[in-house]
């Protein structure tokens, strides 16, 4: 009967490196998914406030608890949140564009009439909210509302609660999983194999 052969096979660390690598991977994941940082929560906010710059009472909600939104990213138009009163300031502006047509095209106040229309204009787009950038993400779903419709508000306070879409807390939290079974697979196989 032949002699048994022994086999001198030296082990490797590598299955423990890899659970160290994922292990780390691991605690990374739960960091970024759990408790970002100021950085992560700039580019990607778990909730928004949004608010008019302009004061006034509320004229209408275009939105409510639940809908989707878009932000203006890639080309996309935002969505119209909210609106205050505006009639007073339309009137005006009206009455301003009928001045300045009924003008002759020398007159030395349609120079002035016309800098005073567009600056209404442009208090007039202060009357609408827009869905404004909400970090990485393009979108969202409106998830409170802080105020009523014909609520008087000031200039500043928020009106309502966007919460993002959470696809980069979902991949981290999902990474965190995936990252702690690896590490505990390569750790049992490094175990085995001594």
């Amino acid at each position: 009967m032949p002699a048994k052969r022994r086999y001198n096979v030296k082990g490797t660390k590598d299955f423990l490196v890899l659970a160290g690598i994922f292990f780390f991977l691991c605690l990374w994941a739960v960091k970024d998914a759990w408790f970002p940082s100021e950085g992560v929560l700039g580019k990607h906010p778990k909730s928004v406030e949004v608010s008019f710059a302009e004061g006034g009472v509320i004229k209408e909600f275009h939105v409510s608890v639940g809908d989707s939104i878009s932000t203006p990213k890639d080309g996309h138009e935002p969505t119209l949140l909210a609106t205050l009163n505006d009639s007073a300031l339309k009137r005006k502006f009206n009455s301003r564009k009928e001045a300045y047509a009924a003008l002759d095209g020398g007159s030395p106040e349609k120079k002035a009439l016309l800098e005073e229309i567009g600056q209404l204009k442009v208090q007039l787009e202060k009357f609408e909210l827009f869905c404004p950038e909400l970090g990485k993400e393009k979108g969202g779903k409106v998830s409170k509302m802080l105020v009523n419709r014909y609520s008087q508000v000031n200039a500043g306070e928020p009106v309502m609660v966007i919460m993002p879409n959470q696809g980069f807390y979902l991949f981290n939290k999902s990474l965190t999983i995936i990252s702690f079974i690896a590490f505990f697979i390569f750790l049992g196989i490094h175990i085995l194999a001594q």
